[in-house]
């Protein structure tokens, strides 16, 4: 479960952060980067704090928000 919410929050962080490097143009913008690294803290917070609280409320989370159902 820890390494599925890393690779999701770190996919989720990396595509935003290519998104907004490439819309400036120039990747010094120090902006994105704060507003990237307060996205990870946040992120990664509210992940691992239901770990710690409620593990099958994180489980119930963690899946995909469209199941097939089998009839």
């Amino acid at each position: 479960m820890i390494t599925q919410i890393v690779v999701q929050t770190t996919t989720w962080l990396a595509l935003m952060g290519a998104t907004l490097i490439f819309a400036a143009g120039d990747w010094r913008w120090s902006e994105a980067w704060i507003y990237l690294a307060e996205g990870a803290l946040l992120s990664f917070a509210v992940s691992f704090w239901p770990l710690a609280h409620d593990p099958a409320l994180l489980a119930s989370r963690l899946t995909a928000p469209v199941r097939r159902f089998s009839v």
